[in-house]
């Protein structure tokens, strides 16, 4: 799957792991690195596991999505081009994503 950066800062942080233990500690920064490596590796948003210890899930009920980091942190990510705007997306469909950071 592409992967984009919502923000030039955002996209230098997730650039290298050293900046991301800096900004997020050692243990959220290995997950993070885990899921991105998750994500790349998926053809289509419909590959990513929807169970723990991943849990991609819809949120908001439109194209923003998140995978679990911890147990109240999630990284959040949108769904980029045709037919993600419906109510109801088909993952099966999404093969670009633009990450919004970690909330």
């Amino acid at each position: 799957m592409r992967i984009g950066f919502s923000t030039a800062a955002l996209a230098r942080t997730f650039s290298e792991f050293d900046r991301l233990r800096r900004a997020f500690g050692d243990e959220i920064a290995y997950k993070l690195a885990n899921r991105m490596a998750v994500l790349d590796a998926a053809d289509t948003l419909a590959l990513v596991a929807s169970m723990p210890p991943i849990g991609c899930r819809q949120l908001d009920g439109d194209a923003r999505f998140g995978v679990m980091v911890a147990k109240t942190q999630r990284l959040v990510f949108c769904a980029v081009g045709a037919n993600v705007r419906k109510r109801a997306v088909d993952l099966a469909r999404v093969t670009e994503i633009e990450i919004e950071g970690v909330r």
